[in-house]
């Protein structure tokens, strides 16, 4: 199964002696992929385990979003916008609050 790669990934395979198979994409395919990439590099995220690896999945993962923005014309700031919008709507997650379920007030 193949997955989006980064501009120069093709270029790093055939230096290793590598023939990479590629296919472009059209933009509809193109946003999916981003999706499935942000997807891919979250759980990478996931099971990162130091200081290091968890920057770049981090990194991976900003990368991906500010494409998804080109691709679909906004501006990275329009993002940034709604999360401060939300952290003060709903608050951040500094308590570290895992919530089980909820039930109806009146049990």
């Amino acid at each position: 199964m193949g997955k989006l790669v980064r501009d120069k990934i093709p270029d790093m395979i055939r230096a290793r002696g590598e023939k990479p198979i590629l296919e472009d994409v059209n933009k509809v395919w193109f946003e999916r992929c981003l999706r499935m990439k942000l997807i891919e590099e979250a759980q990478e995220l996931m099971v990162a385990e130091d200081h290091p690896d968890i920057i770049d999945e981090m990194a991976d993962c900003l990368e991906v979003l500010q494409e998804i923005c080109i691709q679909n014309g906004m501006a990275w700031s329009h993002v940034e916008d709604r999360r401060k919008a939300k952290r003060e709507e709903r608050g951040g997650f500094e308590g570290c609050q895992y919530l089980i379920r909820t039930m109806p007030s009146d049990v």
